[in-house]
């Protein structure tokens, strides 16, 4: 999941740098979690140049499906935390 909230910081923010400062991480290791995403996945998520980055036609598609993901992740954490604490 760290993977996805990481390139969605990165396409927020229009740059790895900036999004690796927002999450408070090294850039390194932001870059080297999206480059291993993009591999994973078998596509760039990204166009890069020394002005930041900006998402590829099909990096748009994958990141507007993460966010979807993990906002369901979200609210599915969040409603087990609640029946676990008995709040409604």
């Amino acid at each position: 999941m760290h993977h996805l909230r990481f390139a969605i910081a990165a396409a927020d923010c229009g740059s790895f740098r900036q999004a690796a400062e927002l999450l408070s991480v090294r850039h390194s290791m932001l870059s080297r979690s999206i480059s291993y995403l993009e591999h994973s996945i078998g596509i760039a998520l990204f166009e890069r140049s020394s002005s930041g980055v900006s998402p590829t036609p099909a990096g748009r598609n994958v990141l507007r499906t993460a966010r979807m993901v993990l906002e369901q992740i979200d609210t599915l954490v969040l409603t087990v935390n609640r029946r676990s604490t008995g709040t409604p």
